[in-house]
Order: C-alpha cells, then structure tokens, then sequence
C-alpha cells in the first residue's frame, strides 16, 4: 500500500463494520465517489482514534485525493464533463446528517446537498436567488415601518432647563437663541432643541435671619422686603415667609397674596438671645418641596454672620437641594470669616457650594445698605429666565451633572433642571 492510501485511512472511525474480509480483525470501508459512478474501497485498521462527526467532513476531501493519487500513477481521467471533479467550491460536496451503520449499507448513505440533483452546481443557484428575493423585500418592508417608531422614542427624550443669562452689567439679556446656550450631562454636550422664554410658576421660598444677631440690619430688612415679596408674588408665582431665629419658623404659608407677605416683613423684630438655623431650614424647605408638584422652586436666604445653630454637614444640605431641584440664592451680610467651630464651617461650605451646585447665585455686602438693590436684582433675574429644552439619548442610567455655559463672550448663564422630569436623578 502507498504512502497516499495509508494517510487516507487514518480519516475513518469504523469499527467492525461493513463488508467482512477473510482477515476477522479487519474490515473494508465502501466510500461512493462524488466526482464519478464508481466506489472507493479502503481496508481499516480495528482501531481508530477519530469520531463519526470528523468523518463526514472529511469525505469530500478524501474521495478528491484519491482521485489525485490515481492521476499520478497514470489512471486517464474520467472523461464525463458532468461528473468530472472540479474544487471543494464547484463540485457539490455536502455534509453528511448520519453514517449508517448496516452490514449491507455503505457509510455515506445520507447526504443533504444545498444543491438540487442532476447539473452544474453554479447553475443551481437560481433557485436560492428565488427563494431569497421575497425574505430580503420582506425583511426591507419591516425595516421602513420600524424607522418612525425609533424617531418617536428619540424625541421623547428631552429635558428642560430654565436659565438665567446676564450681561457684564447684571442685566439680563434678552432675545437669544438656542445657538446662544451650550448645555453638558456629565461632560457631554447635549443638542439644544429651542429656546423661549420662562411663563412657568415658581414656588419661591424665603427665608430671613430674625436672629439676635440681625438686630442692627433687622430696620433694612422691613423696608427692603416688602417691595421684593410683592414683585415676586407675580405671575402665579407662589411664596412663603420662613424667620431662622432659634428654628425654622413660618412665618406667611406659600401664597400669592402680595398684601399678606408685605404686612408681615413689616412686622418683623428680632428675637433676643437667639442663634439662626440657616442648614435646618434649607433641609426642610427641601423636604417640603419634595411634597408640592411644581416645574420651578427657588429658595432666597438673607442672613448675616451670626451664630449658626447646626448639627448637619453642608453636602447633605446641597444633596437636598439637588435632589428637589430647586435653585439657592443667597444675600450674605458680613465678613464670614473662617472658623473652625462645625456650625460655623459647614455654613461656610453651604455658601460657597449651594448656589454653584444649583443655578442659583450669591450677593455678599459688608453692610445692609444694598440690600434693596440685590433683592431686586434676584427679583429680576427670576423674571426674565429662559426655557431651554434640549435634547438627551435614552438611557437607563440618568446623569449626574447637568452644566449650561454661554456660547457667547461676556454672556453669564446659570440654569437649574426642571422638576418632575423622569430619567434625571434627583427628580
């Protein structure tokens, strides 16, 4: 036996099968030839070390190396052009679904070809062509009718941030454009959609230092509030009165009665031998917020440096605030110098952390000469907000930092999320 032969027999597993020898320990393996009408016979050991699923792909590649071997020993090729042996590509060589295992059957008697019987493989394509066309049209069809649904999913997603833009003189600026306002979540820019202006209603908290400590600066406070609850209490915007001293006190229930908010800062004394309590109230304005339906909120905290009354750390404090959406303005009277004392400190953090981290912004004085300007600087600014809607992708993990910048020199903005908007956290 040649060297050709004995490779070709290490592709068979059989086993005491087929057509018995006179050697008992042998036997012959009947391989039908796909390039002609005759068979293969190949004797095989007892023993083999090869599986049943490695033998049905490597059929095809035996019966063309016989072939092979058979030209090189001077065998005339087989002179049927329809059945003449081509490539692995053109000669229909197929898988086999099972290896019959009858003394009477040869091993390949199941073949399933892709290819119908009878004629040249190529040519037999026709038929898949046929069979294909009508899926991919199908397949095209189910495509063009899915298309305005993704559509409708992708511009539901879109977010509302109301923003305050000022000049270099703190005035605001009017007329812009959504080409005017870059918006960012988690550093990533957002496509701004349309800009309008603000007609929604705020729900406008705020709260002033009736302490011991804001007994000198308590006359400026009945004359400069007033004005400043009465320009607020406008287009349905609702406000509450909190006083600081000793608790958070309120003093006039959200309302839209200008007269009533008037009347009491009139009214207001400071309460001797008493300490403020300015994080307190932030907290439960924030937990009272939590509990009113609304699209804006905003807190206005006026207070001097006295002492502070607090046990809580101010990134709980700015964690409320953040979480119910609502912007802190603050109107600061004094030094508010650095002290290591935890109510004093924490207060500090608050001051320089809660307007940035909200959209709100802070007025310092030394004295409380300027307090009516400032107020009415805030009063301003909260009217003439913009509506800004841009665009977010659908995902399920909402962002944790939303940041609006001014695509314009000399142009300030801040702006705060709307509430109640689902995908935000915080909402």
């Amino acid at each position: 036996m040649d060297r050709t032969t004995e490779k070709l027999r290490l592709f068979f597993a059989i086993r005491h099968a087929g057509e018995q020898t006179s050697d008992r320990h042998r036997a012959t393996f009947v391989l039908p030839c796909f390039g002609s009408q005759h068979q293969h016979s190949l004797p095989a050991p007892s023993r083999w070390s090869f599986g049943i699923p490695e033998i049905s792909q490597s059929i095809p590649r035996v019966c063309e190396k016989l072939h092979q071997a058979t030209k090189r020993r001077g065998v005339p090729p087989n002179p049927n052009p329809a059945t003449r042996i081509k490539s692995n590509i053109f000669n229909g060589f197929c898988g086999l679904r099972s290896l019959t295992i009858a003394s009477h059957e040869t091993y390949t008697a199941f073949c399933l070809s892709p290819f119908p019987p009878g004629g040249d493989s190529m040519r037999n394509l026709s038929w898949l062509r046929a069979a294909l066309l009508p899926a991919l049209a199908f397949t095209t069809l189910l495509v063009a009718s899915w298309r305005p649904e993704v559509s409708a999913q992708a511009g539901s997603q879109q977010r509302t941030l109301f923003v305050s833009a000022l000049d270099k003189q703190d005035v605001p600026v009017t007329d812009l454009g959504p080409d005017a306002f870059i918006v960012k979540e988690d550093g990533v820019r957002r496509e701004v959609l349309r800009v309008s202006p603000a007609t929604e209603p705020i729900d406008i908290t705020v709260m002033v230092d009736n302490s011991d400590a804001a007994k000198d600066e308590i006359t400026f406070f009945r004359s400069a509030l007033p004005p400043f609850l009465t320009a607020l209490a406008t287009r349905d915007n609702t406000v509450a009165l909190i006083g600081l001293a000793d608790r958070p006190t309120v003093l006039v229930r959200s309302t839209t009665n200008a007269k009533q908010l008037a009347s009491r800062a009139e009214g207001l004394f400071s309460m001797p031998s008493s300490g403020m309590t300015l994080l307190d109230g932030l907290v439960e304005v924030s937990d009272g917020l939590r509990k009113r339906d609304g699209t804006r909120a905003a807190i206005i905290a006026i207070f001097t440096d006295g002492t502070e009354f607090t046990n809580r750390y101010s990134k709980d404090v700015v964690s409320s605030l953040k979480q119910v959406q609502a912007s802190l303005h603050l109107v600061t009277i004094g030094t508010f110098a650095y002290d290591s004392e935890h109510s004093a400190r924490e207060r500090n953090f608050v001051i320089a952390q809660g307007p940035q981290a909200t959209g709100g912004r802070q007025l310092s004085m030394l004295a409380p000469n300027a307090l009516a300007m400032n107020l009415e600087k805030i009063a301003r600014e909260l009217s003439s907000q913009y509506k800004v809607v841009y665009a977010r992708p659908e995902s399920l993990v909402p962002p944790s930092t939303v940041e609006v910048t001014s695509a314009r020199e000399g142009l300030t903005v801040r702006g705060t999320p709307a509430r109640s908007q689902k995908g935000q956290k915080g909402a």
